[in-house]
C-alpha cells in the first residue's frame, strides 16, 4: 500500500532543518524497505553531499529558493510534515537518522595550517534574517559576538557560520524563505524596506567585528571556503559538516542551523531561543534526543544575556 502511495518523482518543498529532520530520515526508511527503486529525488542546491552521506542515491537539483512548507498537501505522503507535530516527539519507525558525525569525520581535512595553536574548534552559527514576517528575533548582534569571542578565544579555535552574510554560489547552497513581507501595497514596501535596513545595518556591524578578529584563532567558514586548496576538493555544505564533525562545542540561534548541529550529536549546544516552537518539547523530549546516535548535550537561553552567561559559567570553571 505504502509503495503504491508513493508518487515517481520525491520532490522536497520546504525549509533546509524540516528536510534534515523529516524528509532524509524518511527516505532511508524507504531506501531500506526498497522502495525508492525506480525512483527520482528532487531537491535544492548544495544538499547532494547530505544524501551521499545518508546512503541515499543523488537526487537531481531544483534550481530555486526554498519555500516554508505551509500544508501537508505539498508532500502527501510524508508521514510527519512539521517538525514540532507531537508524533516527532518520539522516535518513529518511518524514520531512520543517518550517523553524519560518523560520516564526516572520514573525510581527509587538516586543520594545521590555518590556526597557529592546536585548540579544541568552537563553531559559532548565527543568522539574521526577517523571522514571521518581521524584524530579526533569534540573532546575535556584533555586541553579542563580541563578548562571545573575548570568553572563547583563549580556550577555543573559533569558526563563524553566518551563511547569508556573504554570497554563496546559487549551486551551493539555498537559502531559506527570509519571510519577509509580500510588497504589496505601500505600507508594505515601507516596512519590508525598513526591516531590510535593519538587517543591513546588523550585518555590516558583524562584518566590521569579523575584520578585526586576529586570524590566529579566528576565521569564518566563508574566508575558510575561498582557500583554492578546499575549494577545489570540497562542496561548501561538505566542508561546513566537515568542521562540525571535528567540534564538539558550538553556539547556535534558534532554527534549521540548530537541527543540523543537533543532528551531530555527541557535543554540547548552547542555543539562544526567543521565539519558535522547538521550545521546550523538541529540544529536551523530541527529536533532539534521538535524532544523533548520542545526543547533544542542549543548553538553551530565552536571552542574549542569558546565553552568554551561560557560557561563562559553563566554560570558564
Amino acid at each position: 500500500m505504502m509503495y503504491e502511495n508513493l508518487p515517481e518523482k520525491l520532490e522536497y518543498i520546504g525549509e533546509f532543518g524540516s528536510e534534515i529532520v523529516l524528509f532524509i530520515p524518511f527516505l532511508r526508511f524507504l531506501n531500506n524497505k526498497g522502495l525508492l527503486k525506480n525512483r527520482k529525488i528532487i531537491t535544492y542546491p548544495g544538499m547532494e553531499i547530505f544524501y551521499k552521506a545518508s546512503d541515499l542515491p543523488l537526487p537531481e537539483i531544483k534550481n530555486e529558493k526554498r519555500r516554508h512548507l505551509y500544508t501537508s498537501k505539498l508532500i502527501p505522503w510524508l508521514p510527519i510534515w512539521e517538525n514540532h507535530d507531537p508524533r516527532n516527539q518520539k522516535e518513529n519507525t518511518f524514520y531512520d537518522y543517518p550517523n553524519y558525525r560518523k560520516f564526516f569525520k572520514k573525510t581527509n581535512l587538516k586543520l594545521n595550517f590555518l590556526f597557529e595553536e592546536n585548540k579544541p574548534l568552537f563553531i559559532i552559527f548565527n543568522k539574521v534574517n526577517s523571522e514571521w514576517g518581521g524584524y530579526p528575533v533569534n540573532y546575535f548582534d556584533a555586541k553579542d559576538l563580541s563578548k562571545i569571542f573575548s570568553l572563547l578565544e583563549n580556550k577555543f579555535n573559533l569558526i563563524y557560520c553566518q551563511h547569508s552574510l556573504f554570497e554563496i554560489d546559487k549551486k551551493q547552497y539555498a537559502e531559506d524563505d527570509d519571510e519577509i513581507p509580500n510588497p504589496h501595497g505601500i505600507y508594505k514596501r515601507i516596512e519590508s524596506k525598513i526591516i531590510k535596513r535593519k538587517i543591513n545595518s546588523i550585518n555590516s556591524n558583524i562584518i566590521r567585528l569579523l575584520s578585526a578578529q586576529s586570524p590566529k584563532n579566528f576565521t569564518t567558514i566563508q574566508n575558510l571556503y575561498e582557500k583554492s586548496t578546499i575549494k577545489k576538493n570540497y562542496s561548501y555544505n561538505e566542508l561546513n559538516c566537515k568542521l562540525l564533525s571535528l567540534s564538539k562545542d558550538f553556539i547556535s540561534v534558534q532554527g534549521g542551523g540548530s537541527d543540523l548541529l543537533a543532528s551531530f550529536g555527541d557535543c554540547n549546544l548552547h542555543i539562544l531561543h526567543k521565539k519558535g516552537r522547538e521550545y521546550p518539547d523538541s529540544y529536551f523530549n523530541g527529536y533532539y534526543q534521538f535524532i544523533a546516535p548520542k545526543p547533544a548535550k542542549t543548553f538553551v537561553s530565552s536571552n542574549n544575556k542569558k546565553l552568554i552567561k551561560s557560557i561563562i559559567n559553563f566554560y570558564n570553571k
